[in-house]
């Protein structure tokens, strides 16, 4: 019952920051990113590229976090700690590589959706 609790709470919790986040990104397409001076363009794009990005991972209700975290049984955090210290023991290291590959496509495939295309493509 409380993960249900939890899980609700936690739906909410995305949604109003879905919410906040396109109001942020309204706000700056419709005021602030035209009046940006043309030697800002960078900045302008990385603005519109970080919204977008929030936005994405606002949207997936499974973040490649959570799923690593499932697949491994435990936190990124600890996984990744584990792994330095060489604490972490798999019967298996394919399953681990497979479950970091993954996670790596989906977080490439939010942040840099060309160049995983083009690795994709390579290894064909």
């Amino acid at each position: 019952m409380t993960g249900v609790k939890n899980n609700n709470k936690n739906a909410d919790e995305m949604a109003t920051l879905a919410g906040l986040a396109a109001a942020i990104e309204a706000e700056f397409n419709t005021h602030l990113a035209d009046n940006l001076p043309p030697e800002q363009n960078f900045r302008k794009s990385m603005m519109r590229r970080a919204l977008n990005i929030l936005r994405q991972n606002l949207e997936n209700a499974d973040s490649p976090e959570d799923k690593l975290a499932v697949a491994m049984g435990q936190s990124c955090a600890e996984l990744a700690a584990n792994l330095r210290t060489g604490q972490q023991i798999f019967p298996d290291s394919t399953m681990l590589q497979s479950h970091l590959l993954a996670y790596v496509k989906a977080k490439l495939s939010i942040t840099n959706p060309k160049f995983l295309a083009q690795q994709e493509a390579r290894q064909k």
